[in-house]
């Protein structure tokens, strides 16, 4: 039974993608290669002037073409183009402007992005420096060695076997609960959480700590005394 409703969903599954990909698909267990791909690209390229007139004629206003071009020359018209969507609405195949949008409208867009990446980015530095920084400082204050990080032996784990343990020791809290319950709670399907709580289970942080909430317990790190 099983094996049939695999290989219908094999098999119309292959259907639909020969319909989006006409382009010949071969099929390896459930997996699908593409065999040849041969795309015909015949679109002109065009001059700066040439981008700007699709826009107005959609319904951008431009006052200054001149001043569209200098723009589209340093942002690009397809990074820019994408800037125009929240902005359009499709006619058929023809993706027109709404009314009274002014170019200055999609490049504030365009401006307002530029600036949030970079906040992001100048905040994800600082944390990656501090994890980092801290990383090498917990490292050598351990092992009292400075070239820590060049020593296999401080990267094995010792614990993978308790680590083991503790796995199956959720998983038995969990059946205990009530899988189906429990699967509901951490958002995952019933099947995935008794992959996780198997025997061969390995699951990951992202994962254990979901698990770990819904069973009602807490995990607690510390350092080991020597």
């Amino acid at each position: 039974m099983i094996y049939r409703k695999r290989k219908s969903f094999y098999n119309s599954s292959q259907a639909y993608l020969t319909q989006l990909w006409p382009f010949g698909l071969s099929a390896t267990s459930e997996v699908f290669f593409i065999r040849r791909m041969k795309i015909s690209f015949n679109n002109p390229s065009f001059s700066l002037e040439g981008h700007v007139k699709p826009l107005h004629s959609r319904g951008l206003i431009v006052p200054d073409s001149q001043r569209v071009s200098r723009y589209l020359l340093s942002i690009g018209y397809y990074r820019f183009s994408a800037y125009c969507i929240p902005f359009e609405y499709c006619r058929g195949k023809i993706h027109q402007f709404n009314a009274n949008v002014h170019f200055d409208d999609v490049l504030e867009l365009n401006i307002f992005d530029r600036k949030l990446r970079c906040l992001f980015w100048e905040a994800l530095e600082l944390v990656e420096i501090h994890i980092r920084t801290q990383w090498v400082y917990k490292l050598t204050t351990l092992t009292q060695d400075p070239f820590a990080h060049l020593n296999s032996n401080n990267f094995l784990n010792p614990g993978a076997q308790s680590t083991k343990h503790i796995v199956n020791a959720l998983g038995i809290v969990a059946r205990a609960k009530g899988m189906t319950q429990v699967a509901q709670q951490c958002g995952i399907r019933r099947e995935q959480l008794y992959q996780y709580l198997g025997e061969s289970g390995n699951p990951t942080q992202q994962a254990l700590l979901p698990i770990l909430q819904a069973l009602g317990l807490q995990l607690d790190i510390s350092l080991k005394r020597a």
